[in-house]
């Protein structure tokens, strides 16, 4: 009996170990309060406060990472009010569950100057211009690189997200809501493709790359609310030209065009530009920059991207189009866990064919690394508009302890 118990127990410690240098699983915790404080005209003062718990785990199946499990989820709570002080202020409660990340990752290096990978499931995927697509999506991702070339295939599907944790820009014809009672509710269904390739270091350490996108509109659970219209009938197309390299060896430039098509009937885009200076004091950068983003200006029409993205601090909260906006700025790292960033910006509208001065805004950012697991962050800004009706004034404080 002895024997067998023994037996049983060395079996048991066997498989253990065994398991154990196969499988290597790490999980824990963020915890976040995020308070927005800000204001129109500064009569009156409205408060935006979001608390969360993000939790994660992560299954490593080889010791030497190359094939692993990541899961995270969500739970945050939303309160604001729109006038702090007023007994008729709009108040609201709002809370969110979700799945942000179920990713399978593996990657396979077929010899040692060339390696493809596989992504599948819900992952955050962004085009090449951190612009129009900035989202989680539920597909598949396949990469191929090597020192001379770079290709990337993406597949994915929008309409099992939650519509509270990300806003999608549907075109004028779709009507969508979501119910705020709940705390998941389906989001709007599309089919996001994109193909890109890329020729890194080609000519003088230039890069470039060049990046298809397409939306396209199919049915999904959103229509189980009877007041949504499908999405069937949006469907867009992206073509994206990136390039960047260095024009000495402390400065750096992007710039990117993209063309963007509504059924291929409409023609619009959106131009970005970039450049970066670095130098050794207190470990700074600078940078200037400007980005258009057409509206209906001569054969071109307003752009829309895929993910609502703000375009500057003015207190309507723009999208990307009808505008021009240009501006610098410049950061620096007094001490290691510190940093400081300055910039401002001017805003000129062209939602039509002419270009009028729409504002100007200033910001401040910094962030603050206390301790390894403790970070603040802290976002002041004010946007001055041409006839002072979005004008904005306010101030962000974000704490973040990982468990």
């Amino acid at each position: 009996m002895k024997k067998n118990i023994l037996k049983n127990v060395t079996l048991s410690l066997i498989f253990t170990f065994a398991v154990s240098s196969v499988f290597a699983v790490d999980f824990g915790a963020t915890i976040d309060n995020s308070s927005k404080l800000y204001t129109n005209d500064f009569s009156s003062c409205s408060l935006d406060q979001t608390d969360s718990v993000l939790t994660w785990t992560k299954i490593n199946f080889l010791n030497s990472g190359t094939t692993y499990l990541a899961l995270e989820g969500l739970f945050s709570y939303e309160y604001t009010n729109s006038v702090l002080g007023s007994e008729d202020a709009d108040k609201l409660n709002d809370f969110i569950l979700d799945l942000t990340l179920f990713k399978f990752f593996h990657t396979l290096k077929l010899n040692s100057r060339n390696t493809l990978s596989f992504s599948a499931g819900r992952f955050f995927i962004s085009d090449s211009t951190s612009t129009i697509l900035l989202q989680n999506a539920d597909g598949l991702l396949t990469k191929y690189e090597n020192p001379h070339a770079k290709l990337s295939l993406y597949c994915g599907y929008t309409g099992l997200l939650n519509a509270k944790s990300i806003t999608m820009l549907n075109s004028s014809d779709v009507t969508f809501s979501y119910d705020s009672s709940l705390v998941y509710d389906w989001n709007t269904s599309y089919l996001v493709a994109s193909l890109s390739g890329g020729l890194p270091f080609i000519l003088f350490n230039q890069s470039i790359s060049l990046e298809v996108l397409s939306l396209t509109g199919l049915p999904g659970p959103y229509t189980l609310n009877t007041e949504n219209t499908t999405t069937i009938g949006d469907n867009r197309f992206y073509a994206t030209l990136f390039v960047n390299g260095p024009l000495s060896t402390e400065i750096f430039y992007t710039f990117s065009s993209t063309f963007s098509t509504y059924n291929f009937t409409e023609v619009a885009n959106l131009s970005k530009a970039k450049v970066d200076f670095y130098f050794p004091f207190m470990n700074g950068a600078a940078s200037i920059n400007a980005v258009y983003a057409s509206g209906e200006n001569g054969f071109l029409t307003s752009f829309k991207g895929i993910t609502s993205n703000t375009a500057s601090y003015s207190y309507d909260e723009p999208e990307y189009s009808g505008l021009l906006k240009a501006g610098a700025s410049a950061s620096i790292k007094p001490v290691s866990n510190i940093l400081v960033t300055l910039g401002s910006d001017a805003v000129f509208l062209c939602p039509e064919n002419t270009f009028s001065y729409g504002g100007f805004e200033v910001y401040a950012n910094a962030s603050y690394q206390i301790f390894t697991d403790l970070n603040l962050f802290l976002n002041a800004y004010y946007y001055k508009s041409s006839d002072s009706t979005t004008d904005n004034a306010g101030a962000t404080l974000k704490v973040a302890v990982a468990l």
